[in-house]
């Protein structure tokens, strides 16, 4: 077990914690159904609203056809070891690889903005159907 997984743990609750808040002042409805799968899944996936989740890497073809099962169309993937486009071509979901260090250090804005970008022309081309993880 990583020495951070305690950080890690509060890390990614305060980002759930704050992104739910953003959901709701945007105006988009919440969705906080949990993780994908029937419970037994190795999938990290928990879903922030009815369109967006959050989750760890998917590694395999496996997993990729869980997250597809899930209905989710597109993918903003942030880890720099594994690009998973070739996973998702099969399943035709989009994935923007955008790969940064998880450092702990603080980022540029211009990380963000790029996956900004990909789920705002997303949420254009399909306004009431994709999701996002």
């Amino acid at each position: 077990m990583s020495r951070h997984s305690g950080f890690e743990r509060q890390m990614r609750k305060a980002l759930q914690r704050h992104t739910r808040i953003l959901a709701l002042n945007a105006g988009w409805p919440t969705d906080l159904g949990g993780r994908a799968g029937n419970g037994t899944s190795g999938m990290d996936l928990t879903w922030i609203t009815g369109r967006v989740a959050l989750g760890g890497g998917i590694w395999t073809s496996e997993h990729m056809s869980e997250i597809a099962r899930a209905g989710i169309t597109h993918i903003i993937d942030m880890q720099i070891e594994f690009d998973d486009t070739p996973l998702a071509e099969p399943f035709g979901i989009a994935v923007l690889w955008n790969p940064t260090d998880d450092d702990f250090q603080p980022k540029d804005p211009e990380l963000f903005q790029r996956g900004v970008e990909f789920a705002s022309q997303a949420l254009v081309l399909a306004p009431t159907g994709g999701r996002f993880c």
